[in-house]
């Protein structure tokens, strides 16, 4: 309904309408605002001066409490320098005022907060005032009982330091005529230490007080001025001291409890700040919200100020749409149908809206495009068939397919040619240029790089398209392989055929790649081969490491090569090939940073494309040629003991599979390198066992020679000593004298000594010279044929004298088989066996056993002593070893025997062994072969 009347509405009469009520809107939102603004300022501004007087007043009384604070402070910091009377008035008395003060302001907040016209914002501060003043209750009672306890200490009066003056005042006139320096000395040193106490309240000073009264106590007991007149003053003054140490003591105990209360209530005021600066927040937030309140009210004015404005542009904007749509836009749009009808639009159409005469030219225009479209409708139908039919023909070709006109613009390309330029198909569309697609492809990088510079390949490639002279291959960016055939059309355009033989390149590849690396095993497995066996025939470090190096040369090219080994805390050049011979004896620093140290403390390979751009690099005269360079770790196990370097004049020389294959052969070179060590170390170790054993065996002749020597007569002279003592002058002596009788015993015990422990010396010594000889390989062994009874019936009757307390049971098996061997060295063996038996066979039996076991004789020296255990068991055999504690046991021998026997029987071809059990006694076997087992030899 309002349509149709407003299409029937003239164009002044719509104007009028739209712009009466946009004057009233505008009017009555003005209005509106202007009162509202008002009545929300007045309010505001009245909560904003409460608050900041009620922020005023809290300030007032936190700089009141400040003061009073400080006054106490104050107080408590120079009352013991002023007197309390002085700091009462000058201090006290402002901080009482002050606090007072502060209560007042208090309340006056208190009752302030409480009107009911203030705002809420302000109301809850009344519990936050009721803590303040309860806070300062508690301060005031504190600062109080602390002011009571300084007035116990210096009030006046009766108070300590006062007494203390006057019982040191009385004691100074009682000593004013003495004439002890040192009492006086006392007396003036414990008043300082009062005063100074009085003045930094340091407990030290009343404990130097203390031990100054012992000392004037002392002091007084010990003159001798004081006659016995002068009694009844040494007593009072002792009752002084004795009050004077008592009241010193009630001192330092005032002025602790003084310093607790004072730290006490310390704790208060920063409470109180906390207080004040909440309740000052509190107002300035009140005053800030006050503020924002009234700034959006003006912003609130404003915004319906310009809201007004706003829509009454919108209305005037509206009008202008209006009017646009009814005059102006039907025009315009008439204009834009007319417009598309010149650039071939026949589809477009105007749209008819009214009756007036925009409304009968639109409806010419309809009818007008309609015919024409009906006309070129047939003719695109035709075209379209045609150009369709030719598209589907393009696309069903194999090959990729372009067509540039003349002037090098493209003309269509088929799918397979998208497909193949897929970085730049966006670009392919008709009408760009050749060179701009060449471009295209440089610039978003869509064929491989080759070493033609980008410029110089646009070039060939444009050279290539305008001047067709056959085919020429190209690879793309993707990994494809494209064959390019370019030809002439007759209108002076260009047709190229893209044919993808990404597969044929493959196949080629994968053949060079097979070829190539075939050959590289083949000559690698020769050369390790050649390397290995060099390492098996030869062991001349210089040889080996030469060797492998020039095997290396077959798989890997290079210009010169090299083998730097760890010495200390460097590495030097040992050996290479391809440098002066001055470069062996090189020395790098493990310490400093180059390539060859990397790799050592890496100890993995790196590769260098160009060391003349390597930091670190060490330049000598003959390395200023080379580029390519490849080091390669000498490992023993895990631990790096070289490097092995290769050169190369050319730049990016070496790639990682050429580390790889370097890497088996410094894996060769370590082993050569170790083995050559290993043999130089056993060289050595061969020379210096020959050394000591030559010095052992010279040491022990001549330690033989100088032993045997002596001992020998030593020996001779004891028993000839004793024969005669027993035979010639024993005889003399008087039996009766028993005295005489007692040195005869000793003397003749003595000697009994001296011969027995010679004896043994000399078999130590025998036994120390028989090791040595066996070791050496020159103890002589007379073998011949001999019963094996015989031995054991020698052996049992040396040893007589050994089993006196013990029994000795031989289990000999008859008709046994000769045995080849030397009667006097198997005797010492069986006699070695038997002593043992009994030493450590403190009662019970001893077994001698010979069996017969095929092809050997079994000799057994069997105990029921105190064994042996597992532990002792394995190193019984061994030089120097002792079965029992050393420390508490005297050892009866050097620990050779069981050795000395092993090696005996071991050289017949027999072995020996023990069994036994600790507690149960222990078994010593021993084996020979039979005669007619031995063999020939």
């Amino acid at each position: 309904m309002w349509r149709r009347y407003w299409h029937k509405l003239t164009i002044n009469r719509k104007f009028t309408l739209f712009f009466g009520l946009l004057l009233m809107l505008v009017i009555l939102v003005a209005l509106t605002g202007f009162f509202a603004l008002m009545t929300v300022q007045r309010q505001t501004e009245a909560t904003i001066v409460t608050s900041m007087e009620f922020q005023r007043l809290v300030l007032e009384m936190d700089g009141h409490l400040q003061r009073g604070r400080a006054s106490e402070k104050d107080f408590f910091r120079q009352w013991s320098v002023l007197g309390y009377a002085i700091a009462e008035n000058k201090y006290l008395s402002v901080y009482q005022s002050e606090i007072e003060t502060v209560n007042d302001i208090n309340t006056h907040l208190q009752s302030l907060v409480l009107d009911p016209s203030i705002s809420p914002g302000l109301q809850v501060s009344h519990l936050k005032l009721a803590e303040y003043e309860r806070w300062v209750g508690l301060y005031r009672a504190r600062v109080d009982s602390a002011v009571e306890t300084a007035a116990k200490l210096d009030g006046g009066g009766s108070s300590i330091l006062q007494q203390l003056e006057q019982e040191m005042l009385i004691l100074q006139l009682l000593f004013k005529d003495t004439d002890s320096l040192e009492l006086a000395q006392l007396l003036l040193s414990s008043k300082l230490a009062i005063q100074q106490f009085q003045l930094d309240h340091q407990p030290e000073h009343i404990q130097q007080v203390f031990k100054l009264t012992h000392q004037l106590q002392s002091g007084i007991n010990l003159t001798t001025y004081l006659n016995s007149d002068q009694r009844i003053q040494r007593i009072q003054a002792e009752h002084l001291l004795t009050s004077y140490e008592s009241n010193a003591r009630e001192l330092l105990g005032l002025d602790l409890a003084l310093q607790k209360k004072i730290d006490s209530f310390d704790q208060f005021p920063p409470l109180l700040d906390v207080i004040a600066d909440q309740l000052t927040t509190l107002a300035t937030r009140q005053v800030s919200q006050a503020r924002q309140d009234i700034t959006l009210t003006r912003y609130f004015a404003s915004a319906l100020l310009g809201g007004a404005v706003l829509v009454a542009v919108i209305f005037v904007v509206g009008i202008a749409v209006i009017l646009n749509q009814s005059i102006t836009h039907k025009i315009v749009k008439l204009t834009d149908v007319a417009m598309s009808f010149r650039q071939g639009n026949l589809s477009a159409r105007a749209v008819v809206d009214s009756e007036d005469e925009l409304g009968q030219l639109a409806l010419s225009l309809n009818a007008l495009a309609t015919r024409i479209r009906f006309l070129v409708g047939h003719l695109e139908q035709q075209v379209d068939t045609a150009e369709a039919r030719m598209a589907q023909a393009i696309d069903t070709i194999s090959e990729g397919l372009v067509l540039y006109d003349a002037a090098d613009r493209l003309v269509l390309c088929n799918r397979q040619y998208l497909d193949m330029q897929a970085p730049i198909s966006d670009l392919l569309s008709p009408g760009t240029t050749l060179e701009t697609i060449l471009q295209s492809m440089v610039a978003r990088q869509a064929y491989l790089e080759t070493t033609l510079s980008p410029e110089a390949w646009l070039q060939e490639q444009l050279a290539q398209y305008r001047a067709p002279h056959g085919l020429f291959e190209q690879q793309l960016a993707s990994g494809r392989w494209v064959q390019v055939s370019v030809s002439q059309t007759q209108d002076g355009g260009r047709c190229a055929l893209w044919t993808d033989i990404t597969a044929r390149k493959q196949s080629e590849t994968e053949l060079r790649q097979l070829f190539a690396s075939e050959q590289r095993q083949r000559h690698m497995a020769e050369s390790l081969q050649q390397v290995a066996v060099v390492l098996g025939t030869s062991l001349d470090l210089n040889t080996v490491l030469t060797m492998i190096l020039e095997q290396l040369r077959r798989v890997i090219e290079y210009d010169s090569a090299g083998i730097m080994l760890q010495q200390q805390d460097r590495l030097l050049v040992v050996g290479g090939v391809g440098f002066p011979t001055e470069i062996i004896g090189l020395a790098i620093s493990l310490d400093t940073v180059t390539p060859s140290t990397r790799v050592f403390h890496q100890r993995q390979p790196i590769i260098i494309s160009n060391v003349q751009l390597e930091p670190g690099w060490v330049q000598t005269d003959h390395m200023a040629h080379l580029r390519g360079w490849l080091g390669i770790p000498l490992l023993a196990g895990d631990a790096p003991i070289g490097v092995l370097t290769i050169d190369s004049t050319k730049v990016g020389a070496y790639h990682p599979h050429d580390a790889q294959v370097g890497q088996a052969f410094a894996h060769q070179a370590a082993i050569a390198i170790q083995n050559a060590r290993l043999f130089e170390e056993l060289q050595l170790a061969k020379e210096q066992a020959d050394a000591a054993n030559e010095a052992k065996g010279a040491f022990l002749a001549n330690v033989s020679h100088e032993l045997r020597t002596p001992l020998t007569s030593v020996l001779g002279f004891a028993k000839i000593i004793k024969k005669r003592l027993e035979e010639r002058i024993f005889p003399q002596l008087p039996e009766s004298d028993t005295k005489t009788q007692r040195v005869k015993q000793q003397v003749s015990d003595n000697l009994t000594i001296i011969i027995t422990e010679g004896e043994r010396l000399t078999h130590l010594i025998n036994d120390v010279l028989d090791l040595a000889k066996i070791e050496a390989g020159h103890l002589e062994n007379t073998f011949e044929l001999l019963a094996i009874n015989q031995v054991i019936e020698q052996s049992v009757a040396a040893t007589a004298s050994l089993f006196a307390k013990h029994q000795l049971i031989k289990k000999i098996e008859p008709d046994l088989p000769l045995v080849r061997g030397d009667h006097a060295h198997l005797v010492q063996v069986v006699i070695n066996l038997l002593s043992n038996a009994v030493k450590f066979t403190p009662q019970g039996q001893v077994i001698c056993q010979v069996k017969y076991h095929q092809p050997h004789i079994m000799v057994s020296v069997i105990d029921t002593g105190i064994g042996l255990a597992p532990a002792d068991q394995k190193t019984i055999f061994e030089k120097f070893k002792q079965v029992g504690n050393t420390l508490t046991d005297k050892p009866q021998g050097t620990g050779l025997g069981l050795t000395i026997c092993k090696q005996i029987i071991e050289q017949h071809g027999g072995k020996i062994w023990v069994e036994s059990e600790l507690g149960q006694g222990s078994n010593f076997s021993f084996t020979l072969p039979i005669f007619e087992a031995l063999p020939l030899s």
